[in-house]
């Protein structure tokens, strides 16, 4: 499934100075405190997402740790940089199937309307069109 947003651990966007991840981190930290649930699962609950929290901070409070972060999530969701020779190839098969295409629209209209028709007459008719006969 992969790592978490640790953005959307904090509840911050990318974009968030310092000063935010720490107001963020403290609220959060507050809240899910361990000590503040006396339930033994709730308490489980909160130690996981206290722990989620502080890793959170520790990585997005670090410029250098948040830099590497952010790269590492911009390779995760950004499509690699393309290959300039399959650009080129691509550019050359579009060219080419166009090129084609074009040639078929030619080569049809070449054909003398006689012929088309005939063509038309001996092709299987469709269902709709043997009912209107």
């Amino acid at each position: 499934m992969g790592s978490p947003d640790l953005y959307a651990i904090l509840g911050v966007p990318p974009t968030a100075d310092p000063a935010e991840i720490k107001r963020a981190y403290h609220f959060l930290a507050k809240a899910f405190h361990p000590d503040r649930f006396s339930d033994p699962v709730l308490k489980a609950r909160a130690e996981d997402q206290f722990k989620a929290l502080q890793e959170a901070y520790e990585v997005l409070s670090d410029a250098e740790r948040r830099r590497a972060y952010d790269e590492q999530l911009r390779a995760r969701f950004l499509p690699p940089a393309p290959d300039p020779l399959n650009r080129i190839l691509e550019a050359l098969s579009l060219l080419l199937v166009g090129s084609l295409a074009g040639l078929g629209a030619a080569v049809y209209h070449g054909v003398p309307e006689e012929l088309r028709r005939q063509r038309r007459a001996e092709a299987p008719k469709s269902k709709r069109s043997r009912r209107r006969q």
